[in-house]
């Protein structure tokens, strides 16, 4: 490539995300363009930049707004601030993040749930929304116990905010499922809680979103975090903006990519079922489904009758036993088809399938397409919200 051709592309964060970074270098790199990554790293404008194009993340930077407005050079966001601004987008799928979350804590059976925000952005208001809605089609209720002083100042004493967290969920019903905007405000949560002498998971479980491995790891418990897939979200935006840049129109709808899933660590690893067959069933389930067992070997380790079991399962979870298994080895399957490159008689080997037919005939049922096609569409960065979420609850 000449090197009148090689584009020169600014990259405005202030922060040092890895995983949308790694999607924008994988772009770069395939396509030979010089990034500048000073305010990567700090928020000081750049004077004198003169390049061909802008991939932005404005979070609640205004002075990032005032600063890329004095260049005419086609520019996408990472995220969803400052609405009124007209700039190309690509971002998370905040629908199907509060939807997943919502599943998975039905999954383990909870019936007690609030959500815990911070900066009440666009993306979180959206989260939240889809979070509530999902439960209220299962006949649950959720707690917004988003941060009370975000209209009255930038600047909250930690301990107080903490407090006052831990007061509200000494108020409320056990066990307890908190879905946390970020996994930042995922580790304060869990914080507030062990403050008011509860335990995490067992009373409050707790879930975050971004699967920051930082901060999940370094929490006082290792959190549970959906991964919004957000490495393909950066080379969606370097590869629309690639686009605008030779020349093509802006899209003219915002880029959604989907989450890949939900990283599960100690902090939602509890089944919050109050009877204690199905609970047990589904420990078993969870344990063993990477093996080839069947619904008779669920029943033999209960010890309860198939027309019993059935019914329990129907009235706790909304699904029966061998939709329960199937649902476990398909979410392992999708994780598999997405994240490695193994074929598909190995992944029905890791997923107690006895041959890749089965697997592939089981898949198209539950997804209404192939395996191979659901592998190449996630990782285009166009996945299906899919049916392994869980089925619809029932009502309390």
């Amino acid at each position: 490539m000449d090197k009148q051709d090689r584009k020169n592309v600014l990259v405005v964060t202030g922060w040092h995300e890895q995983g949308r970074l790694r999607g924008i270098a994988r772009y770069a790199q395939n396509h030979n363009w010089h990034v500048v990554t000073d305010m990567v790293y700090h928020s000081r404008p750049l004077d004198g930049w003169d390049g061909d194009g802008i991939i932005s993340f404005l979070g609640r930077h205004d002075e990032y707004a005032k600063f890329m407005s004095k260049f005419n050079v086609p520019r996408v966001d990472l995220g969803m601030s400052f609405p009124e601004l007209e700039i190309p987008r690509v971002t998370t799928d905040n629908e199907a993040i509060g939807t997943l979350a919502a599943e998975h804590f039905l999954d383990r059976g909870f019936e007690h749930f609030a959500f815990v925000g911070m900066w009440d952005s666009q993306t979180e208001i959206e989260r939240r929304e889809a979070f509530f809605e999902r439960l209220r089609r299962s006949g649950f209720d959720a707690l917004d116990l988003s941060h009370p002083w975000e209209q009255h100042a930038d600047y909250y004493p930690w301990n107080v905010y903490r407090r006052w967290l831990a007061e509200q969920f000494s108020k409320l019903s056990k066990p307890l499922a908190v879905f946390a905007t970020h996994d930042s405000v995922a580790s304060n949560v869990i914080d507030a809680a062990r403050w008011a002498d509860l335990h995490v998971p067992e009373q409050v479980a707790v879930l975050g979103i971004e699967n920051d491995e930082f901060a999940c790891q370094c929490a006082a418990v290792p959190i549970s975090s959906i991964d919004c897939n957000t490495e393909e979200i950066g080379y969606q935006a370097a590869e629309t903006l690639d686009k605008m840049m030779h020349g093509a129109s802006a899209p003219a709808a915002i880029e959604r990519v989907t989450p890949l899933c939900v990283e599960k660590r100690k902090s939602t690893d509890i089944l919050a079922v109050r009877h204690v067959a199905v609970a047990r069933a589904l420990r078993f389930i969870w344990d063993h489904y990477p093996e080839s067992i069947t619904t008779d070997d669920i029943l033999a380790h209960v010890g309860m009758s198939k027309v019993g079991l059935y019914n329990a399962f129907d009235r706790h979870l909304g699904r029966s036993p061998g939709q329960e298994l199937r649902r476990k080895r398909m979410q392992r399957a999708q994780k598999l088809l997405h994240t490695t490159d193994l074929k598909l008689a190995a992944i029905a080997s890791q997923i107690g399938y006895g041959s890749d037919i089965a697997f592939c005939n089981a898949f198209k049922r539950m997804f209404e397409m192939t395996a191979s096609q659901y592998r190449f569409a996630t990782r285009a960065g166009a996945g299906p919200k899919g049916k392994a979420g869980g089925k619809k609850g029932k009502k309390k």
